[in-house]
């Protein structure tokens, strides 16, 4: 499992549950949509994991979908 920042391994469990859902998206997903996607389900965990908003904790999940689906995506989300 990657580390994306999170003070737990709880906490990187779910990043990477969340990263595992947004790449099994349809390559047709619009950055939008998966914008969308990943903010629904951040704000869901923020309460258990306030630090999943942190840039850091951002930007591993977004270079990870960038490498694994070749898009150029945005931390600002």
């Amino acid at each position: 499992m990657s580390d994306y920042g999170m003070f737990t391994k709880a906490g990187n469990a779910v990043v990477a549950k969340i990263v595992v859902g947004a790449l099994s998206l349809p390559i047709t997903t619009t950055d939008r949509e998966l914008y969308k996607y990943l903010s629904e389900r951040m704000n869901k965990a923020q309460d258990k994991h306030p630090e999943i908003w942190d840039t850091a904790v951002r930007d591993a999940m977004i270079s990870i979908i960038e490498r694994k689906t070749n898009r150029d995506l945005s931390i600002y989300f």
